[in-house]
């Protein structure tokens, strides 16, 4: 939890998967990229946005 929020993912963050490697993700969270190994990514808990709301 810890090195997430040093990357500025914090609970109620708005995340977008822009790509899949092996285990690993891709993700964009206010306009920043950051990678994550399969550990981590496998522990976050997501849910898709309402057709209406725009990702960030």
């Amino acid at each position: 939890a810890r090195r997430l929020l040093g990357l500025g993912i914090r609970v109620g963050s708005r995340i977008k998967v822009t790509q899949q490697r092996d285990k690993g993700v891709v993700v964009a969270c206010d306009g920043n990229r950051v990678a994550l190994g399969g550990t981590v990514a496998s522990k976050l808990f997501t849910q898709p946005l309402n057709s209406n709301d725009t990702p960030q």
